[in-house]
């Protein structure tokens, strides 16, 4: 029986990037485009279309924390939102309700991780540890330390597989509940009123 290969995500991580604070991403001379919750679906993907660029301060921490094609942005704060940055996204700055985690990819897949970390059980652990009464806050630390099993390189390309057509499948049942929703408003607003 062969063991287990398990690591903590901080140990499948290059580096762990900060968001930017508002104090560096106004009242500046240099165009930076900065993600935010908004610009996140509930699918998971950025909605770039969404995203125009902010007058932000130079400084070395904006420089050092700008993304890559694979980083994982994760929500410390709000909704729960996880994206894996697409191509399209490289330099792109991000606020200070995330976080980013630049994942080796000679070791595990970024995509495995991200649906990792969109499991709600997994989001449950991580707000039940986290602080605040309203609104939780996530600790950074709290993530890094959770530990997961690295699947051999097939298992790998199987699973990210999977996750693609769970997605595509989501975007679908998103679609067809948005279309049900404005039927419904648009027979009950035309046969009672609306606003």
């Amino acid at each position: 029986m062969s063991e287990k290969n398990t690591a903590t995500i901080e140990d499948l991580c290059k580096k762990v990037k900060r968001g930017a604070s508002s104090f560096y991403l106004k009242e500046g001379t240099s165009a930076l485009k900065v993600i935010r919750h908004a610009n996140i679906t509930e699918t998971g993907a950025i909605d770039f279309a969404s995203i125009e660029p902010v007058l932000a301060r130079e400084s070395e921490r904006t420089r050092d924390n700008l993304l890559k094609e694979g980083d994982i942005v994760i929500s410390l704060r709000g909704p729960a939102k996880v994206a894996v940055v697409p191509k399209e996204g490289e330099g792109f700055a991000f606020s200070a309700e995330f976080a980013a985690l630049e994942i080796d990819s000679g070791k595990i897949r970024p995509e495995l991780i991200a649906g990792y970390l969109r499991l709600p059980q997994i989001r449950a652990y991580l707000e039940e540890k986290g602080r605040g009464r309203t609104l939780r806050s996530i600790n950074i630390r709290d993530i890094l330390d959770l530990t997961v099993t690295i699947p051999d390189n097939d298992a790998q390309s199987r699973l990210a597989e999977l996750l693609e057509t769970a997605a595509e499948e989501r975007a679908v049942v998103l679609r067809e509940q948005k279309r049900l929703d404005d039927l419904e408003a648009a027979a009950l607003t035309n046969h009672l009123g609306g606003f």
